[in-house]
């Protein structure tokens, strides 16, 4: 956000140009100045709901389309998904080897993963693990143990634990509530 004197239409131009988000000029009003970091808040809101869900496979029609600049973000998050997936079963997957993975350091793949999902990146991992669990529950009759190991659980007492408390049903419910759905 720019905060500046110079008002002249071709500065504020300018300051938009070259990525500013919002351009106020000197006095602002109090209230104007709250209410546009209102708006570029609920903008990052809606662009981290969005990117999400993408992250997730979860893509549902959105007010919200990404501009031409986004479309590194849809790259990254991209790669990230699909970089997971590949290793979904890898129950020793840690931030250093995904790090690697992605060619980014450490701190870079946490801000980056955040600021576009909303989850740093072991949250991250977690959820596409339990996505994927929840595909293989409903559309394969793996036992809960083998479906736990393929998703990267070495503990299927632990990966029941979880998968509970984040979808609030035990996997083996969620199989028999599946299966009499079909």
């Amino acid at each position: 956000m720019l905060l500046t004197a110079r008002a002249a239409i071709d500065d504020r131009l300018t300051g938009l140009q070259r990525g500013g988000d919002a351009y106020l000029v000197k006095p602002f009003q109090r209230e104007e100045l709250l209410l546009v970091l209102s708006n570029l808040l609920l903008a990052q809101r809606r662009l981290q709901r969005y990117y999400s869900q993408r992250a997730l496979g979860n893509v549902q029609p959105s007010p919200v389309q990404p501009v031409e600049a986004d479309a590194l973000e849809d790259q990254f998050i991209n790669k990230l998904r699909s970089t997971l997936e590949q290793h979904l079963a890898n129950d020793g997957l840690d931030t250093e080897q995904i790090c690697q993975l992605m060619g980014m350091s450490r701190n870079s793949l946490y801000r980056k993963t955040l600021a576009l999902t909303g989850m740093s990146v072991i949250p991250y991992l977690r959820a596409l693990r339990l996505q994927k669990a929840e595909a293989l529950l409903k559309n394969t009759s793996m036992s809960v143990a083998d479906v736990a190991y393929a998703v990267g659980f070495e503990n299927p007492r632990y990966f029941s634990r979880v998968f509970s408390e984040e979808k609030g049903i035990s996997p083996s419910s969620f199989r028999d509530t599946a299966q009499a759905v079909r």
